[in-house]
């Protein structure tokens, strides 16, 4: 049987100090991306900015997102599950604070020097982190 395959956005929302917020939905262990699904004829820059303000709260300025990249992994949560994944990065200041909404259970600061990491998504660890730090994050 074929894996499910799900076409996902998200963004890295990065701080000054280049921590990445991540977030971890209700009923779920790992962090990830604020991202999701894209709506019907939605592209994926919109559907980044969209997610992000329903998860986080945050209103994401489109003209600044930078892609990081296309990428395929398997999902966190959801067994015999794949993910394309269209990746943004976000480092301006945030308008507001960010706070955990709809599914959101917990959101956090991942800062590079971090050890432990907390339990993270196979998106972060294969593709993003190395990408925006440009080191292995694997322990």
């Amino acid at each position: 049987m074929q894996p499910t395959l799900l076409t996902v956005a998200a963004v890295c929302v990065l701080d000054p100090q280049d921590a990445l917020l991540v977030v971890r939905k209700k009923r779920t262990t790992a962090f990830m991306l604020p991202g999701g699904k894209l709506e019907d004829l939605e592209a994926p820059i919109d559907a980044a900015c969209r997610e992000a303000f329903e998860e986080t709260g945050c209103v994401l300025d489109v003209a600044v997102l930078n892609r990081l990249g296309l990428y395929e992994c398997a999902a966190a949560h959801e067994a015999d599950t794949r993910i394309i994944a269209h990746v943004f990065t976000y480092r301006e200041p945030l308008p507001t604070r960010p706070t955990a909404n709809a599914e959101i259970a917990e959101l956090q600061w991942l800062a590079r020097s971090q050890r432990p990491l907390p339990s993270l998504a196979p998106l972060l660890i294969t593709h993003v982190l190395p990408a925006i730090w440009g080191e292995d994050q694997t322990l």
